[in-house]
């Protein structure tokens, strides 16, 4: 959901086609951007985001989501498994 003139920016890679009506962006005049890379303004924005309870983690992490340095090599071959897990969060 993004308000009309906003901006969407795009900061995963999908694995499988994507369906996207551009009317309904073209309409509204949203903004789309893709991201490959982060900069630390990135990270800082985010968590003042998450802060502000204007962007939620359960949404994007799950229980199984939080892996031990134990876990990594395994975690790793998930990862390339994009239907089970799309991210993992390393707990030291």
């Amino acid at each position: 959901m993004v308000r009309r003139g906003g901006q969407v920016l795009v900061v995963s890679m999908a694995w499988e086609d994507v369906d996207l009506l551009t009317v309904e962006w073209i309409g509204r005049e949203v903004e789309m951007k893709a991201s490959y890379g982060s900069q630390p303004i990135d990270w800082r924005t985010v968590l003042k985001l998450m802060e502000r309870g204007l962007l939620s983690k359960q949404a994007m992490v799950t229980d199984e989501s939080f892996i031990g340095f134990d876990e990594m090599q395994s975690s790793m071959e998930r990862l390339m498994k994009p239907e089970e897990h799309v991210q993992l969060v390393l707990v030291p």
